[in-house]
């Protein structure tokens, strides 16, 4: 009787897919990694500047875009 009460308590399952689950999209298109090489004095202002210009292309709630893209002249 004791292994009956044990396999009932026993969680077969690992989860599972839940609808709205998982980050958001913050562009409203899919999003790839890059990579490249920069002067390591540079690095930070090189980051600064692809933060701020990539936080102008968020989409806001309405799901328009922000109209504060910086321009840098790349």
């Amino acid at each position: 009787m004791l292994n009956s009460m044990e396999s009932e308590n026993i969680k077969t399952g690992r989860g599972g897919y839940r609808e709205g689950a998982g980050a958001k999209p913050l562009y409203g298109e899919p999003t790839v990694n890059i990579t490249f090489r920069v002067p390591e004095s540079h690095k930070s202002t090189i980051r600064r500047m692809v933060y701020d210009y990539m936080d102008g292309l968020k989409k806001n709630p309405k799901n328009e875009p922000k109209q504060n893209i910086p321009e840098y002249g790349c």
